[in-house]
């Protein structure tokens, strides 16, 4: 079976403060809590935000997780 992986880039939506930092964005706590969740039940291999500013990130998810479930 092919080790497949999908690849999540988030980028900075419309409720994005210009100046803020990422870590007092609107939502970015709820956003950290569920991945943190996905580490601790061993579905994300690694991510983490992109620290310029313009905001976003990206998560890389287990190998064998469909698309649907991200």
């Amino acid at each position: 079976m092919k080790d497949i992986r999908h690849l999540v880039i988030h980028h900075a939506g419309p409720r994005w403060k210009a100046g803020a930092p990422i870590f007092e964005q609107d939502g970015v706590q709820a956003h950290v809590a569920h991945y943190r969740q996905w580490l601790d039940e061993d579905r994300l291999e690694m991510g983490g935000p992109f620290l310029d500013a313009a905001g976003g990130g990206l998560m890389i998810p287990v190998a064998g997780l469909d698309e649907a479930t991200i």
